[in-house]
């Protein structure tokens, strides 16, 4: 995760500035809401995500339980970028 949350790479990840501060108070939803907002990327991009990627998010996700509006909020997220 430092590698990823490296104020460097911002152009790369604009969404570092939010994940890095949930690294201060727990690495796994770090790890989570990095894979989420990248997922979400590589949809509006048109890339392809591999079948193990979404595998390790869903395992965090299930590891972490987070209420259930955190995934109907992610959900809402793809489908917007599909919709678009």
């Amino acid at each position: 995760m430092a590698d990823k949350l490296d104020p460097e790479k911002t152009v790369r990840y604009p969404f570092t500035s939010q994940v890095r501060t949930l690294g201060k108070e727990n690495l796994d939803l770090t790890v989570l809401r990095f894979l989420e907002e990248e997922l979400v990327s590589m949809v509006r991009d048109g890339k392809f995500i591999h079948p193990e990627t979404m595998d390790g998010r869903n395992g965090l996700w299930m590891k972490i339980s987070p209420p259930r509006g955190s995934l109907i909020k992610f959900c809402h997220i793809v489908y917007d970028v599909l919709a678009c």
